[in-house]
């Protein structure tokens, strides 16, 4: 077995364009007085424009990096599964520690759901902005992982037969949300 669902370069792109439009428009509003009577008031428009183009640069150069680093989103193979789509990689999920997986829809995004044996060990092993990513899916999803395929190639409908598919063969239970 070895499933390996690619990332969207489609989807990345059109996000690409969002943002560099977006860094585009903060950059006119801090540099330009083109919103001047609008909203443009005393510096607040220049602070607010280049926190803009900071942020939204950074998460170019984050896009960037995500599309050339990692052809393939999603890896299912003997070993466990690997997420390669979210910004914060928590690595191999081993068959041994899975318990089972769940789907849910969350603002309008569809998740895997992933439920660990022992949750408690992933989040004693992981610190700072993981962690607190972690307790928000915990509190969101139920388990502390949740995979998003938003950004795969692949139709939703198609993961969820085929995480359906390796789950059973896995003998790993599907848990309704």
């Amino acid at each position: 077995m070895n499933y390996q669902i690619p990332l969207s370069k489609k989807k990345y792109l059109i996000g690409l364009m969002l943002i560099v439009g977006l860094i585009i428009l903060g950059g006119i509003a801090a540099f330009t007085d083109q919103f001047h009577g609008v909203f443009y008031d005393n510096g607040k428009m220049f602070v607010l424009g280049l926190t803009a183009v900071i942020l939204f640069s950074f998460l170019l150069v984050f896009l960037i990096i995500k599309m050339t680093k990692h052809t393939y989103g999603l890896i299912i193979n003997e070993q466990g599964i690997q997420d390669n789509i979210a910004g914060i990689n928590y690595g191999l999920m081993k068959w041994e520690d899975i318990e089972g997986f769940g789907f849910k829809t969350h603002v309008m995004n569809k998740f895997i759901v992933v439920y660990l044996k022992d949750e408690d060990e992933l989040l004693i092993n992981v610190k700072g902005f993981k962690k607190t990513n972690l307790k928000f899916n915990k509190d969101t999803f139920g388990s502390p992982l949740a995979i998003s395929t938003t950004m795969l190639k692949m139709k939703w409908v198609d993961v969820e037969v085929l995480i359906r598919k390796v789950a059973e063969e896995k003998g790993k239970e599907i848990k309704a949300i």
